[in-house]
């Protein structure tokens, strides 16, 4: 069987939600070897480079080594984002734990985080790069599911807002694990991946999801 590599998608601008790295933990049924990824993506804004006539090739000079420095800021401050987003995942009192349950099952337990001006794209070339057997989208994602559907030959799931795992599709054949092997038991039970699971998440925001 093949070794799988599951990766938790978040948006790494909010609270860090365990909710669906615990499932692909116990319901993936994840063994030793295995790897399992939580990446965090942040929107990354770029600054566009403006049109200009020959007469405005002076200003544009000007514009361009003043563009030059913000564009270095710029970077510098969405790696210092990065920094500072992945040691709060690490040091989350709830990740602490997957982590250290991983280390008992001794299944691989990883923290990235990523950025893009699309921050759907950034995280699908995140799965492609890591070859994911499984990929858990977040929430937020649900409007770009499409990328993820055509690009990437892995299972996938999404969050829903109960917290709970929405199927959307099983592995593509090209894998040798099935979906079939990876959810033992009889089909014509009820969908695990619609019921609520560990559904006390989070979120820095006080609006609803």
């Amino acid at each position: 069987m093949e070794d799988q590599r599951v990766m938790v998608i978040q948006d790494a601008s909010k609270q860090v939600c365990s909710s669906a790295i615990k499932w692909a933990l116990h319901t993936l049924i994840l063994k030793p070897g295995d790897l399992l990824l939580l990446l965090g993506v942040l929107h990354q804004v770029n600054h566009p480079t403006p049109v200009v006539s020959l007469k405005g090739t002076r200003k544009l000079v000007g514009y361009r080594k003043k563009m030059g420095f913000s564009s270095k800021f710029a970077a510098n401050h969405t790696i210092v984002d990065r920094e500072t987003r992945k040691e709060e995942f690490e040091n989350n009192a709830e990740i602490l734990e997957i982590s250290k349950l991983c280390r008992a099952q001794k299944v691989e337990f990883r923290i990235e985080v990523t950025s893009g001006a699309s921050p759907a794209v950034a995280a699908m070339q995140s799965a492609q790069n890591m070859k994911a057997t499984w990929v858990i989208l977040d929430r937020k994602m649900k409007k770009n599911k499409k990328i993820f559907l055509e690009k990437l030959p892995c299972g996938i799931s999404r969050m829903k807002k109960n917290n709970g795992i929405k199927l959307l599709r099983g592995p593509r054949t090209k894998f040798c694990l099935t979906y079939d092997d990876m959810m033992p038991g009889n089909p014509e039970e009820d969908d695990l991946f619609s019921i609520e699971l560990f559904p006390t998440c989070k979120t820095i925001s006080d609006k609803p999801v």
